[in-house]
């Protein structure tokens, strides 16, 4: 989704991370400083059981942000009138996490027509799934909701055309962000092929971070698969009330540019866990998809992206 498009793409890697200049004003961001203050301190005390025993601080960040007992991950997925899709990519995901992980999985229909509740029956029943069905579509602004209802520690993001994922996907982004704690955004890499690039951009725009048998590809990331700390998002929030997510400004740019702008932290792609993001023409033909591709970007006044499919 958003800053920019690629050539196929549905969901493209912002180009630059400076999403929020010229968009919140200082006045703004001071607003919320002392917020930001306490996040700083909260983290500091959260990581350095030196500073205190390990029971008080987290006592500290429980009284300071009413943080309850949570769950590792939560999984979140929002979809609107893909159930091609949708069937493949849930029967993908839940059968690629990892073994005794603490996870929640919320599922969003963003008041679909086809057989999208039908698919989503399916998973209702499971322990620990949610399955939230809106009453309109808010489009891409379901995701201020969507995030909002995660109690993980860490959010992960699952677009619903995503039909492939290396397997513990879930765990590979807990073992990633704990080797590399200066990175707010993370995302997992894609297939290129004949029919798709991924909507990753090329590989002009990385370079490679390597720590020990790791690979972080910094540079612009997508929403296709990622993750981030609830934490951060929880903390900035307030802010998101000053944003409309659109199929221009999607919930991954205006994301990863928070990481950055407010808390330095860096974005990138995971070089070797790949999934399969099956965006563009040739597979929305292929599923039957092509007006539902047409429909969401000429809603958004993005003529020409509709002219791809």
């Amino acid at each position: 989704m958003l800053s920019s498009f690629g050539k196929q793409g549905d969901r493209q890697a912002p180009s630059s991370p400076a999403v929020l200049e010229g968009e919140v004003s200082k006045q703004l961001l001071c607003r919320h400083l002392d917020v930001f203050r306490h996040a700083v301190l909260a983290e500091k005390i959260a990581g350095h059981d030196s500073l205190c025993d390990k029971v008080h601080s987290q006592k500290i960040i429980k009284q300071r942000f009413h943080v309850m007992s949570r769950p590792d991950i939560s999984i979140v997925l929002l979809t609107w009138n893909r159930a091609p899709y949708l069937e493949i990519c849930l029967k993908e995901m839940f059968s690629a996490f990892a073994p005794d992980l603490n996870r929640e999985v919320i599922l969003m229909d963003n008041c679909s027509t086809d057989a999208t509740p039908e698919v989503l029956n399916h998973y209702s029943t499971l322990p620990n799934v949610r399955v939230i069905r809106n009453r309109k579509n808010i489009r891409l602004n379901a995701y201020k909701k969507l995030f909002s209802l995660a109690r993980g520690r860490f959010v992960i993001e699952v677009d619903d055309d995503v039909l492939r994922f290396p397997q513990g996907f879930d765990k590979i982004f807990l073992d990633y962000f704990g080797s590399y704690p200066d990175y707010g955004y993370l995302a997992l890499n894609v297939v290129q092929n004949e029919k798709t690039n991924g909507a990753k951009p090329d590989s002009s725009h990385y370079k490679d971070d390597i720590r020990g048998d790791k690979i972080v590809e910094e540079g612009p990331v997508g929403g296709w698969c990622s993750a981030f700390r609830s934490f951060h998002y929880r903390l900035v929030s307030p802010l998101l009330a000053f944003f409309t997510f659109s199929m221009s400004r999607g919930e991954d740019g205006v994301l990863s540019g928070i990481m950055h702008k407010i808390f330095r932290k860096r974005m990138g792609i995971i070089k070797n866990a790949v999934c399969l993001h099956a965006t563009g023409p040739e597979y929305a033909r292929e599923f039957g998809l092509l007006n539902r591709e047409r429909e969401k970007y000429m809603v958004s006044g993005l003529d020409e992206l509709a002219s791809r499919f």
